[in-house]
């Protein structure tokens, strides 16, 4: 049975229910869980950050996180470190082979939403973007949203 879509919650969530689904069956010849290629993708495109700046880049918690990256650490794909003037800090990283990989999947991605958005014309794709984007800050606390320059 097919129901209509009735309010904006039930569209972004069914989109991103079926995104999800799409994007879990595209990683699968790689090996990665979409929490990976989430976090992956993250460190190949910002390069070196802390633990709790990826968790925030990522939208995911810290325990969560942690495990994502113990699975990458022993896969080769990400390195960890500890900057020596300050222990508590962990800085995590890609490992060229983590690098390669992400940057080879990203493209395989990117041409996998080309194919989702096909139906739109650049103009309405940039529009929904856009609002999109400005839906997402308004619905940030204003604690997690990232300040210009960070």
């Amino acid at each position: 049975m097919r129901l209509p879509h009735t309010s904006l919650t039930d569209v972004l969530y069914r989109v991103e229910q079926q995104r999800r689904a799409l994007l879990t069956e595209a990683l699968l010849p790689r090996e990665l869980t979409l929490a990976q290629w989430i976090a992956l993708c993250v460190l190949a495109k910002s390069g070196a950050c802390t633990m709790t700046e990826l968790a925030q880049a990522c939208a995911m918690d810290r325990t969560s996180l942690t495990r994502t990256i113990d699975n990458l650490v022993g896969r080769g794909l990400v390195v960890r470190s500890t900057p020596p003037n300050d222990r508590r800090t962990v800085r995590v990283e890609t490992s060229p082979e983590g690098h390669r990989l992400a940057t080879e999947v990203l493209a395989e991605v990117k041409a996998l939403e080309d194919q989702w958005i096909e139906v739109f014309d650049q103009e309405t794709h940039d529009r929904l973007v856009g609002d999109l984007a400005n839906l997402l800050a308004r619905l940030t606390p204003p604690a997690k949203r990232s300040t210009p320059g960070r």
